[in-house]
């Protein structure tokens, strides 16, 4: 009796080695932030509105809540930025996996340097590449080498937004991690962006999610109260 109850055991295990040879390992669906799932928060500026759509779900659980500040007087501004949002959401696979990758969406208020000029658009512009460069050159210094140095590339030409005109700047050829800078003043402006975070080389599935999620939120936000417009000046 034992010996017939051996061999049906090793029969079905035999056909369950067959069956899972025969067939891939279905995927599992990763959980996150969702470009379909998106809710609009405002932000007062000064008589200024920003709408933009954030994730509902997918907050990160490795993290403290940074509280978001939807209302600010510019006229409180001093010398450090003010963050309005600092948030990171993760895609998450099964729960033996973790996290598969993750977004960073920051959104700021910072005024700009003595001599800058956040209206013009030549002004800005070399104020982000002096600002680049300037985080080459302490990479550098700390020991690190430049095939490991993030790069980060200045559109050619200003994006118009919903309301609004951006500067552009994103690292190439990576994530399409970007950074918009929008002017609010002469010598103040907003600065939003999103740094993508791999969870592992193997992970590659949150990859096309994260990048509809940039665009969605990109594409849905909406800027209100006459924001001033980027312009060339003489230098």
């Amino acid at each position: 009796m034992n010996r017939f109850l051996v061999t049906v055991a090793m029969g079905i295990l035999v056909s369950l080695v067959l069956v899972s040879c025969a067939y891939p390992p279905v995927a599992m669906a990763i959980s996150g932030p969702d470009s379909r799932n998106l809710s609009a928060t405002t932000f007062e500026l000064s008589g200024r509105v920003l709408r933009m759509p954030l994730p509902t779900k997918g907050l990160s659980k490795d993290v403290d809540r940074t509280p978001v500040v939807t209302r600010f007087d510019l006229g409180q501004l001093a010398g450090k930025p003010v963050m309005l949002v600092d948030e990171l959401w993760d895609w998450r696979g099964p729960f033996w996996e973790g996290v598969h990758g993750s977004v960073a969406i920051k959104l700021a208020v910072m005024r700009a340097p003595h001599g800058v000029k956040a209206t013009c658009e030549n002004s800005l512009r070399q104020m982000l590449q002096d600002q680049i460069d300037e985080e080459h050159r302490k990479f550098v210094e700390l020991g690190g080498q430049d095939q490991y140095m993030r790069h980060y590339v200045i559109k050619s030409q200003p994006t118009r937004l919903a309301g609004a005109v951006a500067l552009v700047f994103g690292e190439s050829g990576r994530y399409n991690n970007e950074d918009y800078v929008v002017p609010l003043s002469e010598d103040i402006y907003l600065k939003f962006g999103f740094t993508f975070l791999s969870g592992g080389e193997k992970y590659t599935d949150w990859q096309g999610q994260a990048a509809q999620l940039k665009d969605a939120i990109v594409q849905g936000m909406r800027f209100e109260g006459g924001w001033p417009e980027l312009r060339n000046c003489s230098p």
